[in-house]
């Protein structure tokens, strides 16, 4: 065996093997984008095929025998077929990347396949007349007088497949467009090269590399757009359940993982709701005005998210009220605790701004086995910060679940 042919053979192996494995990749990976990723698929097929076909025509080229007369015919042949073939499917991958919903197809893709159909025929017809290539005594393959065909027919079917890459050209990005480009540049150059240089297979070696850059940069893309996506969601789905200002839960997401929690809590789990106030936020607004309201209200938020876990529930209320379900302690020294720190941090700040503001707290404590209601805790946790503000504000109190009060601090 030459040393050509074991270059070809030894490319062409390499060529299956990468296409095989990526093959079988897409098959496994993503079901994302569906008709997208099958014709991705059946393209890999297809240059596996491909390079087999070439690989097929190369070993059995010159052999004696039935069986490598056969095998050598049938390889040259396939060879010729996929290629066509392909660019029918590559046209079709284009049109499924840059068509829109509903939109009918072009006549470009029509005419692709018109001409690869024509080529596939006359293609058949050909290994009855010998006019595009033939084999002489010894097996070994020749052109014939009408080999050119089959490289204008090519030429023909990739013009118009082009044509309707470029007529659609603003409706992909740069990286897609110069992608899809690769497929055309670089096999339309070993076309020419191989006309003028007989003997090398650069044709189907070109299909195939630019197959797969094509891919690899269409792959990236669409990672990133689903990327997008999803951060796109993602901040749609915050916004939908937080509050624009503090980012905070806002009321109804808040009151909706309260009403979870406080309904799938067993016999021996215990929480305290709490509800906050700003003390005479009006004042506060009107004395140092609403930029300043506003920055109080983000304060109490990051003081209250600072001090309690993120398993906890904190959401605003509404205007200066805030509402937080504490999990899995109804304890009293843990509620001073917490509650001091809370007045501190607030006062240090206050004191800083040379601002008076100030907050009440009502909490309804739900201790193990005095479950009720999440609509009664909530009412009882206001009730508890109705007493706070009636009892001089700047202070907290503390109900049991039965709405008898337990504490009362300032």
């Amino acid at each position: 065996m030459s040393m050509l042919k074991m270059f070809h053979i030894c490319m062409e192996l390499w060529g299956i093997i990468f296409c095989a494995i990526a093959t079988i990749g897409l098959i496994v990976g993503s079901r994302r984008m569906a008709t997208r990723k099958s014709q991705q698929i059946i393209m890999q097929a297809l240059c596996v095929l491909l390079l087999a076909a070439d690989m097929t025509g190369w070993y059995f080229d010159g052999r004696p025998g039935w069986f490598a007369e056969n095998a050598v015919r049938a390889g040259d042949m396939a060879v010729y077929c996929i290629n066509y073939l392909y660019l029918s499917i590559f046209t079709l991958y284009v049109w499924q990347i840059v068509r829109k919903n509903g939109e009918k197809a072009p006549w470009g893709l029509y005419a692709t396949f018109a001409t690869s159909a024509v080529s596939i025929a006359l293609m058949v017809v050909s290994q009855f007349n010998d006019m595009y290539y033939y084999f002489d005594a010894d097996n070994v393959y020749h052109r014939g007088t009408y080999y050119i065909f089959t490289q204008v027919l090519a030429f023909i079917g990739m013009a118009i497949s082009f044509s309707m890459l470029y007529q659609y050209r603003s409706r992909v990005s740069k990286s897609i467009y110069y992608a899809l480009i690769a497929y055309f540049v670089l096999p339309i150059i070993t076309t020419v090269l191989q006309t003028f240089l007989y003997g090398f297979s650069l044709q189907s070696i070109s299909v195939v590399i630019s197959t797969q850059v094509m891919f690899v940069v269409d792959n990236l893309e669409m990672a990133r757009k689903f990327q997008q996506q999803e951060i796109a969601y993602q901040k749609a789905s915050f916004a939908a359940e937080h509050d624009t200002m503090t980012g905070l839960w806002n009321k109804s997401s808040g009151l909706q993982r309260i009403n979870d929690h406080l309904n799938s809590m067993d016999a021996d789990d215990e929480a305290m709701l709490m509800f906050v106030d700003i003390d005479d936020f009006k004042h506060v607004n009107d004395t140092y005005g609403h930029s300043d309201g506003d920055f109080w209200i983000r304060q109490v938020a990051d003081t209250l998210r600072n001090i309690y876990r993120p398993d906890d529930v904190i959401c605003r209320f509404g205007g200066d009220e805030f509402v937080a379900l504490i999990k899995g302690t109804s304890n009293t020294s843990v509620i001073r605790t917490t509650l001091g720190l809370f007045a501190r941090r607030m006062r240090e700040t206050s004191v800083q701004r040379g601002q008076d503001v100030h907050c009440s707290v009502g909490i309804c404590r739900v201790a193990a086995g005095g479950y009720r209601s999440p609509e009664h805790i909530v009412a009882t946790a206001d009730k508890a910060l109705y007493e706070a503000k009636r009892n001089g504000k700047h202070a907290y109190v503390v109900y049991d679940s039965d709405g008898s009060r337990m504490e009362l601090a300032q």
